[in-house]
């Protein structure tokens, strides 16, 4: 059996809650779960535009996305969705970007909170990413939670890569570097705001 991301953010919360997953038997999503699904596929669009380079390994099929992954790193390729599994362990990654002899790690949350007090699930899920990524063999440089600044307001055409504007604020108490606010097309900007170097494991 694989442990997924899935599986073990759902025993975080509760080991019953991971049975009934594991089991199938969950409720069928909401209308609004899925309306919040849409709007993540689309924020993932926007951030994709960041990295114009990056190969999209996200309509691969499982053992496809293994082996292109693998192929990739090889190149030293950005990565979208890189799918990787060590013994039970199994993920896919939202964006994987080389860095010298190392990775950096990048995991996008449509959401304008990132704090540990208010998301302390979004570090245990970037954690564990990089626990697998690790264990599979590969240096992780730095991780990064990409998200939703509510504060911004659209001015005529924004143009993903073209202003990146310093911030002071941090965002967690668990080694997080000051973050870096990305102005994105359409939906409000997105921080690049937890730059940590020891996510939780």
């Amino acid at each position: 059996m694989l442990i997924t991301k899935s599986k073990y953010m759902y025993g975080q919360r509760c080991f019953k809650l991971l049975w009934l997953f594991d089991k199938g038997l969950l409720p069928e999503n909401t209308l609004l779960d899925e309306y919040r699904f849409e709007q993540g596929h689309n924020f993932e669009e926007y951030v994709k535009r960041l990295f114009p380079t990056g190969i999209d390994l996200k309509d691969r099929e499982f053992c496809d996305n293994l082996f292109e992954t693998e192929k990739l790193f090889g190149e030293e390729k950005t990565i979208f969705e890189a799918g990787i599994k060590i013994e039970y362990l199994y993920i896919r990654a939202d964006v994987l970007e080389p860095k010298e002899d190392s990775w950096n790690l990048y995991e996008i949350k449509a959401s304008n909170k990132v704090s540990y007090k208010e998301k302390p699930e979004y570090y245990n899920d970037l954690a564990f990413q990089k626990f697998v990524c690790v264990k599979y063999g590969l240096k992780i440089n730095r991780c990064f939670i990409i998200h939703l600044n509510g504060e911004y307001v659209k001015y005529g055409e924004i143009k993903p890569r073209s202003n990146f504007i310093p911030s002071t604020t941090s965002n967690s108490s668990y080694n997080v570097l000051p973050s870096c606010t990305v102005i994105t097309p359409s939906l409000p900007t997105f921080s690049i705001a937890s730059a940590m170097m020891f996510p939780m494991v």
